[in-house]
């Protein structure tokens, strides 16, 4: 229990500086308004723009691909551009989400549909979408790059596919559980496993090394989605 609780607030806080100057230096300084919303949906700003301290959510998958990238290289420095990518394409993906279940909500605070509408709202999952792959531009090594781009390329399309299913199966009363099983591995689980495989990947590690990480996120991913 106490390396669950782990995860959740003493391993995000103790990459937090580290990630949070990446992911600055991603989005730029430019202060129009679709950045100002980007800002705000990452809890940087408040709706008028200001500075201040908001909810970014708990950085699950940011925080797995860091660590990962310890526990291999002995240094979570090489996959900070991965994990902000992460981050990144994350938060693009609740930004979707919000517009498409209609959640007034996000962290707390209003959703950025909310207040900016809906086509706003998707402006900005998309430039959060294209910054994700720009921030993998700055790893190390140009074969990870290559390889790192093709895997979140990738995985986007299996996110989008689940995204779909669970929206079909609204509409159903017939699910079977294997049928969710399957929905939550693509919509939720596949990040989570691309997150630890990414790490592998920035610290040099063996393709099968990668690949082991990787099934052991999807099953923390389903395990995840199911609680």
């Amino acid at each position: 229990m106490r390396e669950s609780a782990a995860l959740v607030t003493e391993l995000p806080a103790r990459y937090a500086a580290d990630l949070d100057r990446v992911l600055r230096e991603v989005i730029g300084e430019r202060d129009d308004p679709i950045h100002r919303m980007v800002r705000y949906h990452l809890g940087w700003v408040d709706e008028r723009g200001r500075p201040g301290q908001f909810s970014r959510g708990k950085g699950l998958r940011s925080t797995l691909c860091l660590l990962a990238c310890e526990a291999l290289a002995r240094d979570h420095r090489p996959a900070l551009p991965a994990a902000a990518a992460l981050d990144l394409l994350h938060n693009f993906t609740l930004a979707h989400d919000d517009v498409m279940d209609r959640d007034i909500l996000r962290r707390g605070r209003a959703s950025v549909w909310k207040i900016w509408g809906v086509d706003q709202a998707i402006n900005v999952g998309d430039l959060l979408y294209a910054r994700a792959f720009s921030a993998l531009g700055d790893l190390a090594v140009p074969e990870t790059v290559v390889a790192a781009h093709r895997l979140l390329a990738d995985t986007c399309v299996t996110i989008v596919a689940g995204q779909s299913a669970d929206i079909e199966f609204e509409r159903r009363d017939d699910v079977s559980i294997d049928e969710y099983l399957e929905m939550i591995s693509q919509k939720t689980a596949a990040l989570i496993g691309t997150s630890l495989r990414l790490g592998a990947l920035a610290a040099g590690a063996p393709s099968a090394t990668g690949s082991g990480l990787a099934e052991l996120g999807l099953a923390m991913g389903i395990a995840f989605q199911i609680r």
